[in-house]
Order: C-alpha cells, then structure tokens, then sequence
C-alpha cells in the first residue's frame, strides 16, 4: 500500500459514479449493516459442542427473546436447568415450564401441582427426573411423566424456601434453605440437615455448587463453606469474597472456584485453599452478582442487579443490557446447553438465548458510521471497505478498525459506491 494519510486517496476510494455495486454487494449488506460470513464455528471443551464465539462482539451474537406472549408463565425466570431427555426448564415466579425448542408446557398445575408456584432453583435428578425448588413449599421432584411429589417441612426441611440445589455423584439431592443445608439420599423420604451448629458460616443458602471431585461448594449469607467427606469446614476465614454474602458460584477447569458475592464486592478466585489474584475479579465491582457461567473459551459470564450481563475475558469486560427486546438489567440465571447456546434468565425481561450464527453483523453499535450500508468492497491485505450514509469504514474480522468521514477529507459522508485497487486503494 502507497504511504500517506488514506485521507490522501479518498478519490481513488471512491469513484464519482452512480450506485452502479449497489446490485452486486446487495448479496452482502444488510439494510441495518454489514453481515460478514464465518467458516465453521470456534469451537472449544466437549467436542461437537460450538462455543460463544470470543472474537465476537456480545451484540454480534445472534439472539433470542421469550416472554408470557410466546408461553412462559411468567417474565421473571429465576433457574434453567437441563434434564437427560433434552428437555429445558425453566423457573419462574409464577410456574415451571418444559421447552422442547418450540412449546412451552406449564407443569405443575392441577391435580399434580407443585407445592408453590414460586420457582427458585432448580437441577437434573439422577433418574431423569427434575429437583424443583420452592419460596414457599419445600423440594418438589418431577419425574418424566409429570408427575410431582413434595418434600416439605413435614419431611425434615427446616425451612419452604429452598434458594439452591445441587445433586451428589450418587444421585443425592442437596437443598439450600433459608434456615439449613439439607440432603435426601436416594430413596429416602426425610432430609438430614447441617447449620450453624455443624460449621456452616450462617444457616442462610443462597449457592450450592456440586464440583468435579464431589465437593459441595456451599454459598451462604455469611460466606463460603465446602462439604466433603461428611465434614463441613467454614471458609469464610479466608476473607475477600470468601467472607462476604455469596450470590452464585462456578468452577473452571483448573481447579479454580469463582465467587461471585450479593455485596458488590469484587468477584473472588479460590485455588489450592487461597485467595488468588485475577483480573476478572474487578469485572461486576460494586453490583451484586446473581449468576456466573464459565464458557467454552474460557468467557467469564456474570449476571449482575441492575448492571446486566456481563462478559470478562483477562481485563476486558462487555456489557450488554438487552438481547432481541429482552431487558438484561438483571440476569438471575445462566446455562450453556450442549449446543454452546447460552440461556439467559431474567428479573423482569423473560427469557433470553446468545448463540453464535453463521453470519456476523456489524452495525452502528460495533462502530459502523451508520447502519445504512450501500457498497462493500474487499480490501486486498486484510478486511473490507464499507461505504455507508455516515462515511467509510475498514472492517476486518467484523470488527470496524478505521472510519473516514467528511471531517477526514471525503467529498460528504454518504458512500454510494467503493472500489477497492490491488495496491489496497
């Protein structure tokens, strides 16, 4: 390429002719701004599985948007979870929903209702089946047939409002209560239950982790604990985010154990018993953390009150507050199906799906000058030139790296038509 300022060479970039590309590039622009098309998926951990592309930009990602309209029984979705059978579910305030990728059915309701409608968590059971936590009636199991059965006070459970759940190596169900952690050993039909009195920081659960190596990973209003081998042991010593109200908890594959604290304090990464620097930890500084999620290339999803969701990856953190009309203000729960498609549960803005699409956009909201795009042209080194209504943009890699606009030298800011030269010109 010639050296000088491109500012120097608009003319060569823009041949004085009528809109004659527009029939040619209309294959490749979109009215709302520039789709470029991607070969094959980034892929990473399980194979077959596409992960969230992180060359992407969150508003690149293709989504999707639920709501009471299209079935859900209601807008707040405060747990996702996946059963064996491929079936995704789906708690809210106001009932559970099954979704077979088209329909949503209520269930619960009727003769074989749950105990509350007032979904609060919810996991796989061991037998296919579905653990379902209530505000106000205990643990509810759905098996495959629908059919519902309750374990509530009556059964052990020191208090109705199960906030957490997590299901043991052999098919144990554990609870997290206002008032106690409990479990129900396959086949039983009453709860042993832990508290304060057994080593818990607070008898408040808010989290429940089940890692890799069997350690339950316990969340409290008064920090964190783990059970393994039967004990309990406080961790909440350790101070930071340890000892702080724990809102959502996520391991990663180095056995790491991310926290995410209610508070707004800082996220916290605990390794090989210690508190370990990140700098992921500053992402969601000052806003409590509801949900965290760990992707297949390695994102950092953290779902936020009131800051919406947010991405880290190192130091570099992405925001987006709302996907396809739904309001992402605040993110109550986050699932990664076996497809690499994040779910996306909200406190008010229904139901929400991230997924990387074949094609990526590039708008005003990436950087494009405006979203009217009339003319592409490729550049030979790296990328393509954009004419659009508010000048000319280079694009490569779907992200916008230069502009130019009239303040830089063009005739005026509406591109028509763009022609790009062998020697990048």
């Amino acid at each position: 390429m010639p050296t000088g300022a491109l500012s120097e060479y608009v003319c060569a970039v823009l041949p004085v002719r009528p809109r004659v590309l527009l029939p040619l590039v209309a294959l490749a622009v979109i009215a709302a701004g520039v789709a470029v098309g991607q070969v094959g998926s980034v892929r990473s951990g399980a194979p077959g599985r596409p992960a969230l592309a992180p060359d992407r930009a969150l508003t690149q990602l293709q989504a999707e948007a639920w709501d009471a309209d299209e079935g859900l029984p209601q807008s707040r979705v405060e747990a996702v979870a996946r059963t064996a059978d491929g079936h995704l579910w789906f708690g809210t305030q106001e009932g559970l929903a099954r979704f077979d990728g088209v329909t949503f059915t209520v269930v619960g309701r009727g003769p074989d209702a749950l105990p509350d409608a007032d979904v609060r968590s919810l996991a796989p059971a061991a037998d296919g089946g579905l653990w379902v936590g209530t505000r106000r009636g205990g643990l509810a199991h759905v098996d495959r047939d629908l059919r519902v059965r309750t374990f509530g006070t009556e059964a052990g459970l020191p208090s109705p409002a199960v906030a957490a759940l997590a299901v043991g190596p052999d098919g144990t169900a554990w609870a997290g209560t206002f008032d106690g952690l409990c479990r129900l050993a396959p086949g039983a039909d009453r709860f042993q239950c832990l508290g304060e009195d057994e080593g818990l920081p607070t008898a408040y659960v808010r989290a429940l982790l089940m890692g890799h190596d069997g350690t339950l990973w316990v969340g409290t209003r008064g920090g964190l604990a783990r059970v393994a081998g039967g004990r309990v042991e406080a961790l909440d010593g350790l101070g930071g985010a340890a000892a702080e109200p724990t809102g959502a908890l996520v391991e990663d594959g180095r056995g790491g154990l991310w926290i995410g604290p209610l508070s707004g304090h800082p996220l916290g990464y605990l390794r090989a018993g210690a508190l370990r620097p990140r700098p992921e930890a500053a992402a969601a500084d000052g806003l409590p953390t509801e949900a965290l999620l760990l992707d297949d290339a390695g994102g950092l999803w953290i779902g936020t009150d009131g800051g919406g969701l947010l991405r880290a990856r190192g130091d570099q953190v992405e925001t987006l507050a709302e996907a396809d009309g739904a309001d992402l203000g605040t993110v109550l729960a986050l699932f990664q199906d076996p497809e690499g498609s994040l779910w996306i549960g909200t406190g008010g803005g229904g139901l929400a799906r991230l997924r990387t699409a074949k094609f990526t956009p590039v708008t005003a909201r990436e950087g494009l000058p405006a979203d009217r795009a009339y003319a592409v042209a490729a550049d030979p080194e790296r990328g393509v030139w954009v004419g659009t209504t508010g000048g000319l943009a280079h694009v490569v890699g779907g992200r916008v790296v230069e502009t130019l606009t009239s303040a830089d030298g063009l005739p005026g800011d509406d591109v028509s038509a763009v022609y790009a030269t062998n020697d990048g010109l």
